[in-house]
């Protein structure tokens, strides 16, 4: 995992446009998907071993783009920072497959999104925690989602957070800790 994470980072974290890191980021997971069919086809790699290694690659692949969509998003609005002046945090929590490391070829990726609560960015056009986190997340969504000619990075599910849809697309670390 250490290992497809520093590749995709580095691959991703000097490109400037949206379609340029979709489009890395497609190229990447069909580079890796082909170096994990082969060991499970020609190799005959567990089962166990193809599902963690599809799982990891899925991991890598959200935490390039939500760096990339951080770092594009915090050069806008600045830094967010909880009430205390501590820079506030922001956590993608992997459900379903995903979070259990089970991801198959065909997969989609169940995800929930936490943050610290509020407090607000440090820019000249201050936003909100909630809002700029918000912001973060729907980034993060269509850098994964949105289809290209290579097509899609990954099909993203959300509705296994509380209250599915109907529920907030995130929540801070306040509410998770009451229970939601």
């Amino acid at each position: 995992r250490d290992v497809l994470m520093k590749e995709i980072s580095s691959e991703v974290s000097t490109l400037d446009k949206s379609p340029d890191v979709i489009a890395a980021l497609r190229r990447y997971k069909n580079r890796e998907t082909l170096r994990i069919a082969y060991g499970d086809i020609v190799r005959q790699q567990h089962i166990n071993t193809v599902t963690r290694q599809i799982s990891f690659l899925a991991d890598a692949i959200c935490e390039a783009a939500t760096n990339v969509a951080w770092k594009k998003l915090q050069q806008k609005r600045g830094t967010p920072y909880d009430e205390q002046g501590q820079p506030a945090r922001f956590v993608v929590l992997a459900l379903g497959k995903l979070g259990g490391t089970e991801l198959n070829y065909s997969s989609d990726i169940d995800l929930m999104f936490l943050y610290d609560g509020d407090g607000q960015t440090d820019g000249e056009k201050p936003l909100s925690n909630q809002e700029f986190f918000q912001r973060l997340a729907q980034k993060l969504v269509s850098l994964l989602t949105e289809t290209t000619e290579l097509g899609s990075v990954y099909r993203v599910d959300l509705r296994l957070r509380p209250y599915g849809r109907q529920g907030c697309l995130l929540y801070t670390s306040d509410a998770a800790d009451e229970g939601l």
